[in-house]
């Protein structure tokens, strides 16, 4: 065990060969895994000089794309790689108000990133980041949310191009699974909030008195990611 000034001495040995190991590492350094070879003469004495490399922590910063504000509540997965073999799971971390989790101490080498949870109104990140943590450098990976798209479906009047409302419209995935149903306010708009993007079929399933169905009564619609998507029917 070493003292204060970072010495540790044996006890009187006999001559021979040695090996010295690490065993444990001061808190904030690395253990050194390496097996120092020593050979000790008759009557003599050895000094072994070792270093500890700083122990780094890893900075992972979640912004939201396009404006970059720091997003909270976004949960993610460390791992560290292991060769040929399984990765071990360091922990999981949440980003806080400044949109930043902090892992404790990590030894140097490569670290897997994944977003395990995102807040309301963002689109997972299913990348796994691979991050090369080094030694006594500071450790950030920056990872942005793409934020969950809408889609509003208008019902316009053909003749006087006033929105219409009470018009009920059904959307659905490519594969037709059914995303939900909604009726146009006042305003002539049916809003479908925090979708993935994609393409989505909407269907106008029952018109206002006064008015009938449209015709065509589907469209199929691309929806974008981060933005507001729009569908008109007439």
């Amino acid at each position: 065990l070493t003292d204060r000034t970072g010495w540790g001495y044996t006890l009187p040995l006999p001559a021979g060969e040695y090996e010295v190991v690490e065993s444990k590492a001061p808190d904030g350094y690395v253990l050194d895994k390496t097996v120092h070879k020593v050979t000790l003469g008759e009557g003599k004495s050895e000094t072994l000089r070792l270093t500890n490399a700083p122990a780094t922590v890893l900075t992972i910063t979640k912004i939201a794309a396009g404006s970059r504000e720091p997003i909270y509540g976004a949960v993610f997965e460390v791992k560290k790689t292991c060769g040929v073999e399984p990765c071990v799971i360091v922990g999981e971390y949440v980003t806080d108000h400044n949109g930043i989790a902090t892992t404790e101490p990590l030894e140097p080498g490569i670290y897997i990133v994944t977003e395990k949870s995102v807040p309301e109104g963002y689109l997972l990140d299913e990348t796994e980041h691979e991050v090369c943590v080094k030694a006594g450098q500071f450790n950030n990976i920056t990872i942005e949310n793409a934020v969950a798209p809408n889609l509003i479906v208008r019902k316009i009047d053909s003749k006087s191009g006033k929105p219409i409302a009470g018009a009920v419209f059904k959307l659905e995935t490519a594969d037709h699974s059914l995303v939900g149903t909604m009726e146009t306010d006042a305003q002539g708009e049916a809003l479908f909030t925090k979708l993935k993007p994609g393409h989505y079929i909407v269907t106008e399933t029952q018109a206002p008195d006064g008015y009938q169905i449209s015709s065509p009564s589907s469209q199929t619609i691309k929806v974008e990611a981060g933005k507001d998507n729009y569908v008109d029917f007439y």
